[in-house]
């Protein structure tokens, strides 16, 4: 038999029909790993029809009752474990055994060998519930196929009676409809669930460090496609291409955080508008549109663009206030500034006030996707340094910290804003003090803070290479792995 890596609608198939010839959930999860070749931890989730929610759900109650913690235990972690991509902890091992009443090595986790037959009977059981259930092993759609072969034929030979075998191929072909109807259709409250876990993200975004954050992501974005591969009513399809699109859109921005990969980056980015397509759903196409002009405005990367996508989410938004506009207009500020248009970023950081100021009362959020004020002071207060506006960037840059959540990062990155004003306005000392105690104040530096940090590193080495704190920056970036090339000093 060719092991070949089948959907979910393969395992629950083997499953109804396992279950209806009297087959128990372990030899069930053994036909399906057998068949679907899919993890045998994942086999005997399958075998029980869970999904990876309702399974870390049954998990963290194990633990409960045993007094041990589940703060840690996410459904992305028993992903994780179902993929091979990690192993699971003693204690989390035992209460896996506990929840499929299985030893670890009939969960893919180590090996039996004790005396006896064990494996042997594995086999054979394994061998004959799949070819009872799938006699010659037949490939997906056989039977569908034979039904309409007989349909044909009896186009084709013009019969004017209904055969028996014509009858079968009718009802052959009706059940074959029925199945794909009944059992290829997640349920409400799974959407639902989506939904809400897509709205989570937007607080753990602010709060998780990139790498964790985006193997997070990836885990649920992988499962929302598989969900997707499956046939789902119209208003299912749109909403899991909403969450698709939001899912895509954050890994994109995660990239924009850790990374200077822009063609994955923009791959990303052309994923979320795909879905976004799909969903057709304007504000959330707006939304993909913003988040692919931040990412422009990183990395050397071509500011005109930023600016284009920022006019172009400010179209997709309509005229109504919401927090993707606001958003809109202070990207194109940061892009115009960049450009040298000092009065367009002005006009820019006036447009995105007015419609803040216009938002609904507690509306931040509305029409956002998870906007926050902090986004949009943060690119003004930077497109106003860029401006050369030093005295209202930096009284921008205490707006901003001011209602920054605790997002250590994005402090950080003000925090730079506010280096680079200070060495632009020739306090070298001062500049680059702020700048190294910043940096040294974030533990894990994502590749945007470096990238800010080496900026003004080059710019404070321009003007004096030899002064102590030029010197201890450069010196704290070449400790992160970041450092500056050295720049010829204008002065000595």
């Amino acid at each position: 038999m060719t092991r070949e890596n089948h959907g979910i609608s393969c395992a629950r198939r083997i499953r109804q029909q396992a279950e209806g010839a009297g087959a128990t959930p372990l030899e069930i999860a053994r036909a399906i790993n057998e068949h679907c070749a899919v993890s045998l931890l994942r086999a005997h989730r399958y075998a029980r029809g869970w999904t990876l929610i309702e399974a870390a759900e049954r998990l963290r109650a194990i633990l409960r009752i045993r007094g041990e913690s589940t703060a840690e235990l996410a459904h992305q972690r028993i992903s994780c474990w179902e993929r091979r991509s990690d192993q699971p902890s003693p204690r989390y091992l035992d209460a896996l055994c506990e929840l499929y009443e299985a030893r670890p090595d009939m969960l893919g986790f180590g090996h039996d060998f004790s005396p006896g037959t064990a494996g042997v009977r594995q086999g054979q059981v394994t061998h004959s519930l799949l070819s009872a259930m799938h006699p010659g092993d037949p490939a997906p759609g056989a039977e569908e196929e034979a039904h309409l072969r007989v349909l044909r034929s009896s186009v084709l030979t013009g019969d004017p009676d209904i055969s028996p075998s014509l009858r079968e191929a009718l009802r052959g072909i009706r059940r074959g409809a029925d199945r794909l109807l009944e059992t290829q259709s997640v349920s409400l409250g799974t959407v639902d669930h989506w939904e809400m876990a897509v709205d989570a993200y937007e607080y753990f975004r602010m709060t998780t460090p990139p790498a964790v954050l985006l193997t997070q992501l990836l885990s649920d974005f992988a499962d929302v496609q598989q969900v997707l591969s499956c046939r789902q009513p119209l208003d299912f399809q749109r909403r899991l291409y909403y969450v698709m699109a939001r899912f895509a859109g954050m890994i994109g921005l995660t990239l924009v955080d850790s990374t200077d990969d822009r063609a994955e980056t923009q791959a990303w980015f052309h994923t979320a508008r795909l879905a976004a397509d799909e969903a057709g759903d304007r504000a959330l196409r707006a939304w993909v549109t913003v988040c692919e002009s931040a990412s422009y405005l990183w990395y050397g990367r071509p500011a005109a663009r930023a600016v284009q996508l920022a006019q172009a989410a400010q179209a997709l938004a309509g005229q109504s206030a919401t927090g993707v506009r606001a958003w809109a207009f202070s990207l194109e500020a940061r892009g115009q500034a960049l450009l040298g248009c000092r009065r367009e970023a002005l006009i820019a950081v006036r447009s995105a006030e007015v419609v803040y100021e216009h938002l609904p009362p507690g509306g931040a959020r509305a029409g956002g996707f998870g906007f926050h004020p902090h986004l949009m002071h943060f690119c003004q207060e930077n497109a106003l340094m860029f401006a050369s506006e030093m005295r209202e960037a930096l009284a921008r840059q205490d707006q901003a910290l001011g209602v920054t959540p605790f997002v250590p990062a994005h402090r950080v990155l003000v925090a730079l804003d506010r280096a680079s004003c200070l060495v632009h306005a020739g306090d070298l000392d001062e500049g680059c003090r702020t700048a190294s105690q910043s940096l040294m104040d974030l533990p894990t530096r994502p590749g945007i803070v470096l990238f800010r940090a080496k900026e003004i590193a080059a710019a404070a080495t321009s003007r004096n290479s030899h002064l102590g704190p030029v010197r201890e920056l450069r010196d704290t970036l070449r400790r992160a792995g970041a450092p500056v090339p050295h720049i010829a000093n204008q002065d000595h």
